[in-house]
């Protein structure tokens, strides 16, 4: 009898254990919103100016649920400024977040055009664009792109004997003066009386004044032409050998120099030797700091 009742209680066991797995629902495959750009080959890896238009396309499908919102990142954070960068198809964005009204074709596939302003600052710079439904569920899309905010001037520098007004360079301006005047950064250290006019310019240079301004020489290995922003200018003159005046300047010298919170890189383009009337000069290509 014992038995019995075993092997009974047995079978309703297993009764009641299939009994609940049938009544388990089959689990869902939740698909993502899917999300795509075009024309984003014109601007990713791309080297902008401050406040360039950066112009791509986005297009969006439904997965399982319905389309709710796009959102707008710049380097992990919510687009900075947007109110002022973000367009939506022509028309300034009130914010990061573009819900999609209820109702709406959009909540299954999305088209829209988007500008962004470039950022003010340069350097690196990666946008994301998430698409996602109501319960979460997104994917996303990026590029990226290079703020080149470094600003650039010419300026010639004369040889300090050849009159009052020459001698001097300022540095922000790009503009020649005298080698005693206030607004000279670096100066050209005119000539050696003893050694012939035909020979006897010393193409050299120092700072005007040295409690304010500090010369320095940087490696030829330092490449110029790849400082592209402010902030790179700045941090070059760590890189760079502080001296109190220059050895003989060649075209393609590379000098830094330190005024105050304001730093400069130049590079010598061209250095013109005359024989008979102080009229050497070099030019510079001046990056500026600030």
């Amino acid at each position: 009898m014992v038995n019995k009742l075993l092997f009974i209680f047995s079978i309703l066991g297993l009764l009641f254990i299939t009994a609940c797995e049938e009544d388990e629902p089959a689990p869902i495959d939740i698909v993502n919103p899917s999300i795509s750009l075009t024309d984003v080959g014109n601007v990713d890896g791309t080297i902008v100016l401050p406040g360039d238009t950066l112009r791509v396309s986005i297009q969006g499908m439904a997965g399982t649920n319905e389309l709710e919102h796009v959102r707008f990142f710049e380097n992990g954070e919510r687009l900075p400024n947007f109110a002022t960068r973000l367009f939506v198809n022509d028309s300034l964005s009130p914010t990061t977040q573009l819900n999609i009204a209820p109702g709406s074709s959009n909540r299954q596939q999305l088209d829209i055009d988007i500008r962004i302003l470039a950022a003010e600052l340069g350097g690196n710079r990666e946008v994301e664009i998430e698409l996602a439904d109501g319960d979460g569920n997104a994917s996303r899309v990026s590029f990226s792109y290079f703020v080149r905010d470094v600003t650039m001037v010419e300026g010639v520098l004369i040889n300090a004997e050849q009159a009052d007004t020459t001698g001097g360079l300022n540095l922000t301006t790009g503009q020649g003066t005298g080698d005693d005047d206030n607004d000279a950064d670096i100066k050209d250290l005119g000539i050696d009386t003893n050694l012939p006019d035909a020979e006897n310019w010393n193409q050299s240079i120092a700072a005007t004044d040295t409690s304010e301004v500090t010369l320095a020489v940087l490696p030829s290995s330092f490449d110029f032409d790849g400082v592209l922003t402010k902030a790179r200018v700045q941090s070059s003159f760590d890189e760079a050998e502080v001296i109190f005046e220059s050895e003989k300047v060649e075209i393609g010298d590379i000098f830094a120099v330190q005024r105050g919170d304001e730093a400069f890189l130049l590079l010598v383009t061209d250095v013109t030797v005359t024989t008979n009337d102080n009229s050497d000069s070099y030019t510079f290509s001046i990056k500026q700091g600030q």
